[in-house]
């Protein structure tokens, strides 16, 4: 990991690309994967869970890509 001396990461932008693209795809999953994700997520954790991750991912894809765009002056496509 390289990190500057103020505690934030550095991420080349085709890696930050690649993991939004990840996020994104995973949260697709998350939502349309159907009753049985749900539910094996559910009993392997807490019912709230599945939603919980949904929203999580929503949350640090959305921050990402505010940064790799305010960086970049670009807009980085979902």
């Amino acid at each position: 990991m390289i990190s500057k001396l103020d505690g934030h990461l550095l991420l080349h932008p085709e890696s930050a690309v690649e993991l939004l693209e990840l996020l994104d795809l995973l949260g697709e999953v998350l939502r349309y994967g159907g009753d049985d994700l749900r539910a094996d997520i559910a009993d392997r954790f807490h019912p709230r869970m599945h939603a919980h991750l949904i929203e999580t991912i929503d949350i640090q894809a959305g921050l990402l890509r505010r940064a790799a765009t305010s960086l970049h002056k670009g807009h980085i496509p979902r």
